[in-house]
């Protein structure tokens, strides 16, 4: 039976793996307060259920176990779970299922190979392809947008309006270029900035349903990259202004050698700093493939924002 986003198995071994998944899980909930199901995602879920199957396929696929040969355990890549295979074969499992625009295809199969040794082939990112095809051609049927990005994108233009008003004032009057309403602008800014970001991130999301897929695909991948530095930058404007009141109360004579450069270092270069050592750790240890990472999502632009 084709198991999307897993692999070939018995009916029996799928059931048995999904029963083991819902027990585990409902042990969890019923020990953690405020925690249901309906908190989970289907992703997570699936994750979970790989996690399972890393633990217990010696003794879903005794026939497997018994091999001779090394066997390369099950993992999940970030976007599906690579089933258990013999050392030296190549894991043909069906295109993954997720939700949103992530939909699901038996028809088409995605590849990794096993090495002899027992260990997946890391010089190759999981083979993709036909399932990004298909996603493509099916994302095509989908109209309109969905209804929580329509709110999302009323309630950022009001804040953009909002916010070009404020930056506005404050840069029209001498009186405000003092070291505080400078502080006041550079939080308006970094929210502003944000703003746009995830307009224009959810701009591209909506890319990704035409013939121009593959080339928005890497200009989204940047876009969030852009997006999670200005929202670092928020919290750090937000920082700021609450130091300048600490050292306006507590230290006041301090604020003679607090200047604006001091605030443009923390507010802007701080986030840059932790943002590059941040993109370095995921393109090396989480994406070494690169390809299967932009399958790890759920396709949808809200929801990616929110994460």
């Amino acid at each position: 039976t084709p198991v999307p986003g897993f692999g070939f198995f018995p009916q029996r071994v799928n059931d048995e793996l999904d029963a083991l998944t819902r027990e585990i899980l409902q042990q969890d909930v019923s020990t953690i307060a405020d925690l249901q199901m309906s908190n989970f995602s289907a992703s997570l879920i699936s994750q979970f259920k790989c996690t399972i199957l890393n633990e217990t396929w010696p003794f879903l696929f005794p026939s497997l176990a018994d091999m001779s040969k090394p066997v390369c355990d099950a993992v999940w890549d970030e976007a599906a779970c690579l089933p258990s295979t013999a050392g030296g074969n190549m894991a043909i499992f069906p295109c993954l299922t997720t939700k949103g625009s992530m939909l699901p295809s038996t028809t088409l199969n995605a590849t990794r190979y096993c090495l002899p040794t027992g260990y997946w082939d890391s010089s190759e990112a999981t083979n993709y392809s036909a399932c990004q095809q298909r996603m493509v051609e099916e994302n095509q049927m989908e109209e309109g947008l969905d209804i929580s990005v329509l709110i999302y994108l009323i309630g950022y233009s009001v804040s953009l309006s909002a916010l070009l008003g404020a930056l506005l004032i404050f840069l029209s009057f001498r009186e405000f270029r003092c070291l505080r309403h400078k502080i006041h602008i550079g939080l308006f800014s970094t929210l502003f900035l944000a703003d746009i970001s995830w307009i224009f991130t959810a701009f591209l999301q909506s890319l990704m349903h035409s013939d121009n897929y593959s080339t928005a695909l890497h200009v989204w991948c940047i876009s969030q990259v852009i997006l999670r530095y200005f929202h670092l930058t928020t919290f750090f404007w937000m920082f700021l202004e609450g130091l300048y009141l600490l050292l306006q109360v507590q230290l006041p004579l301090s604020l003679v050698v607090f200047k604006h450069f001091h605030c443009l270092l923390i507010g802007w270069g701080l986030p840059l700093l932790i943002l590059i050592v941040w993109s370095l750790l995921r393109i090396f240890y989480d994406f070494p493939g690169g390809d299967s990472q932009y399958f790890a999502g759920d396709g949808r632009a809200n929801s990616l924002m929110l994460e």
